[in-house]
């Protein structure tokens, strides 16, 4: 087993509840990205609108690890690992 290094963009997209600013604000940010980088975007089932969002970029990206947390959604660019899809429920405790 090996581990995997992984460069975190300090930044959370939380693109104000639509699936416009979550487009833009992923498309931003995406030249920028290292070999392995984290993206983490907020409130992904907000609305229907994010929701559809949300189940277009997981589909669109195969290429990806994705985590969904149901609140948030993160995203991993990890070249060296093939890309994986888990869904994740917790309780809601806030």
């Amino acid at each position: 087993d090996s581990i995997v290094n992984i460069t975190i963009i300090d930044r959370i997209i939380d693109a104000n509840h639509s699936a416009k600013g979550m487009a833009t604000a992923y498309e931003t940010v995406k030249p920028h990205l290292s070999g392995n980088a984290l993206v983490v975007f907020d409130d992904i089932y907000w609305s229907r609108e994010t929701s559809i969002f949300w189940t277009s970029f997981v589909s669109t990206h195969r290429e990806c690890q994705i985590i969904d947390l149901f609140r948030q959604g993160w995203v991993f660019h990890m070249p060296s690992q093939r890309g994986e899809y888990f869904r994740l429920r917790t309780p809601v405790l806030w």
